[in-house]
């Protein structure tokens, strides 16, 4: 008797929550089913339904100041909303409105109605969801990796402002006409230094907030308060992996909701390559990465999950893979399959990578040294010239000491070219002098004249060094023309430093190169101390 009362009971219990069940069911429909009147919201005209869910539904509507298409958001409830949703609705609110990118739906305003109708404008997006988008468009490997790596600069970009959305999906990543990315629904997103009041309303510990197939594992558990960006980077997981097999990880939509927790919060998921073999490899290493269940296992950010895809579409060695010194060699040889296959006695003999580093490090060394002695000989043999002339007896002599008079500067200057052939570097000396004096003498054309002929003396006997890839005697030329021509040709000077420039740069000196292409840019002085 008493087992049979006990079933009966039980039989009773279950018939009550089936109908509570029911009931709430009920409910919900009807609570979604309500339509807020939309003729009472100030400043715009609604022009049809495009989206509803719990809190709120959303409108396409034309607003009138500034005229513009718009995606209106009304909550629900009006006046008798409650203080929890209300904070909830105010929060999104906030968190659009210190998020400002190009892939991420932006805020026009908020506002409410008389009647305490809360309402925000928003971006309108035209597009679909990106799972539809690309397969409507065909999209091959390369282009949906380019358009995923999009998504992850938008998500790294909120998270840099302290957002995590906590609802990233499909359906909340819109896909424009142009192929841009928008992401959308901030609704459950919460910002990093949320204070603990909000933090509860924003979802207590051990409930579950979110969309399940892509949730992470700790998201599931319902830990709210243990979660980061890297839920963001799981949930992005979840999203690569179903645009590249148009499967989820997990089989969640044929179990029940407990069952699908328990499958992401402790199953593996399928690896890719089961659905595409084309997949194996490097590119399912990154999926997987992104699916660990432990968040520091996963990638740390949503940017260097998107580096990674960059490495793979480069060719480049990705950081889901242990970098062992063969798969460098592998990747290297990948990438530079002509080069390598010319160099390939010189490779085989190197002992491995950190072997061929310092082989590179030495002849760094050695190409220095080899500039530096070479920079010696020039400055050497320039000296010498210069000794040699004023050996040359009383005529020199007088032009070299700025004693000379006019008769003699003007036959010191017929006679420079032939005096110091293949001389450049002595010959501009001396034409410097002569346009000094020239100067004292209140000829500016002549010493214009020699400060050109000087200048252009330079430059030939640089271009000929050039020719002969002797970097430090044509940057010794080059930076004599330039203080030259500094002094009284301002175009020329410029000219010039973009040719030093070129010579920094084949040389290997960047950090030179980059200080001449700013100088030719800047303003010219005629600082003598430049």
């Amino acid at each position: 008797m008493a087992a049979t009362g006990h079933r009966k009971s039980t039989e009773r219990e279950r018939a009550i929550i089936r109908t509570a069940q029911i009931r709430a069911q009920e409910l919900k429909q009807a609570w979604l089913s309500s339509v807020p009147a939309v003729d009472c919201i100030p400043g715009f005209t609604i022009t049809r339904e495009i989206g509803r869910g719990g809190m709120a539904v959303i409108y396409e509507a034309q607003q009138k100041e500034p005229p513009r298409a718009v995606a209106l958001k009304v909550m629900r409830g009006g006046a008798t909303v409650s203080k929890h949703r209300l904070r909830l609705f105010r929060q999104e609110m906030e968190t659009l409105a210190r998020l400002s990118c190009p892939n991420i739906a932006a805020i026009y305003g908020a506002g409410s109605t008389n009647d305490g109708r809360h309402y925000f404008a928003m971006e309108l997006v035209r597009g679909s969801p990106v799972t539809e988008y690309v397969q409507l468009q065909n999209l091959s490997l390369r282009q949906i990796l380019e358009l995923f790596q999009q998504i992850c600069q938008a998500v790294h970009y909120a998270h840099q402002r302290g957002v995590i959305h906590r609802d990233l999906k499909p359906s909340n990543i819109m896909v424009d006409g142009d192929g841009n990315p928008k992401v959308l629904d901030f609704g459950l997103a919460r910002m990093v230094e949320t204070d603990d009041a909000m933090r509860a309303m924003m979802g207590e510990s051990g409930k579950i907030m979110g969309t399940l197939p892509y949730m992470s594992p700790e998201q599931a558990e319902g830990d709210q308060d243990g979660l980061d960006i890297r839920t963001d980077v799981y949930s992005l997981g979840v999203i690569l992996y179903e645009l590249l097999t148009e499967r989820l990880p997990y089989e969640v939509s044929a179990t029940d909701p407990l069952q699908a927790r328990q499958a992401i919060i402790q199953h593996p998921p399928c690896r890719p390559s089961r659905y595409r073999r084309s997949l194996r490899g490097e590119l399912e290493l990154i999926v997987l990465k992104a699916l660990e269940k432990e968040p520091a296992k996963r990638y740390q950010s949503a940017l260097a999950l998107g580096e990674d895809l960059g490495r793979f579409l480069r060719g480049q060695a990705i950081s889901a893979r242990t970098p062992t010194i063969p798969y460098l060699v592998r990747k290297f040889i990948a990438r530079q399959k002509l080069p390598v296959a010319l160099t390939a006695v010189l490779l085989a003999t190197l002992a491995g990578f950190a072997g061929w580093e310092r082989i590179q490090a030495n002849q760094r060394r050695l190409d220095e040294q080899q500039r530096q002695r070479s920079l010696e000989r020039w400055q050497q043999k320039t000296r010498a010239e210069m000794r040699d002339l004023l050996r040359i007896g009383q005529f020199w002599e007088a032009v070299v000491m700025e004693v000379a008079g006019r008769d003699v500067l003007d036959e010191a200057a017929e006679r420079i070219d032939g005096t110091f052939v293949d001389s450049a570097a002595p010959a501009a000396t001396v034409r410097e002098i002569l346009a000094r004096r020239y100067e004292t003498l209140g000829e500016t054309e002549r010493a214009a004249r020699e400060r050109e002929l000087a200048a252009a003396a330079l430059r030939k006997s640089a271009q000929q060094r050039i020719e002969h890839r002797d970097w430090a005697a044509a940057e010794t030329l080059l930076l004599r023309e330039y203080d030259i021509r500094r002094k009284f040709d301002e175009a020329g000077a410029r000219e010039t430093a973009r040719l030093l420039a070129d010579v920094y740069g084949v040389s290997g000196r960047p950090q030179r190169k980059e200080e001449w292409l700013n100088r030719a840019d800047a303003p010219v002085s005629t600082d003598s101390n430049q």
